[in-house]
């Protein structure tokens, strides 16, 4: 993928974010409505914290931002419980962390744009998985809105309609007695839907690893830089 598609797959993500958190204010944001989420200011810092990790520390070899980070916002280090008695980031401090980070991250997109789309896309989908569970914090605080925000996709989505088709017709393809309980018993059944199981691994496992854009077969790290990733 290029940059500027990068950059647009990034943006789409942290737009979902910000629509999500724009209507609250200070109190609701640091605030921890149950003990199995964590603040939502927690949560916008963590998204942060992961770009950085990933893409400047990880893939760009640059320093940490700030030393104390790993301990206040690695998912690992504390439970949710415990998060909100961390010293973390207010709201407006937090806010400038996650845009220093990915203006940084996009001056970098042009190098992870040759080696590292995969990584970019899976921070983008981090972000968008803490979407959900911001909007479940938000939820459990009656802070949604009454009618939840209109989402829109893009894109095609192929449908093995010959391995479902197929697996459809197997009873009808062998006409033994169903009522039988050995695989013994209907031996062609289970060799057809052993098949139709192999088939539909083998189109999953070229769907993710040898697809390129509009569905063209590529061979990830030769006739591609890296393997195509699409949100």
């Amino acid at each position: 993928m290029s940059p500027t598609e990068l950059a647009d797959v990034l943006e789409h993500a942290r737009s979902r974010t910000e629509a999500l958190l724009e209507p609250l204010d200070d109190e609701e944001l640091t605030r921890q409505v149950s003990p199995l989420q964590s603040p939502l200011v927690w949560d916008l810092a963590h998204i942060g914290y992961f770009e950085e990790l990933c893409l400047l520390r990880k893939a760009g070899g640059r320093e940490p931002l700030s030393a104390v980070y790993d301990e206040l916002y690695d998912s690992f280090a504390h439970g949710r419980s415990e998060r909100a008695e961390l010293p973390i980031l207010e709201p407006a401090a937090a806010r400038a962390y996650v845009r220093e980070v990915r203006e940084a991250v996009v001056e970098l997109l042009p190098e992870l744009a040759r080696d590292d789309d995969f990584l970019v896309g899976m921070v983008a989908q981090h972000e968008l998985q803490h979407g959900e569970t911001m909007a479940q914090t938000l939820a459990l605080a009656g802070l949604l809105p009454e009618r939840p925000p209109e989402v829109t996709a893009t894109g095609d989505v192929l449908v093995p309609g010959f391995v479902l088709v197929g697996a459809a017709l197997i009873p009808y393809v062998d006409r033994a007695d169903i009522t039988a309980t050995r695989p013994s018993q209907r031996k062609t059944a289970v060799i057809l839907f052993t098949l139709f199981c192999i088939l539909g691994l083998v189109l999953t496992f070229v769907g993710i690893f040898f697809r390129g854009p509009g569905y063209t077969f590529i061979i990830p790290y030769v006739t591609a830089p890296g393997m195509y990733f699409s949100l």
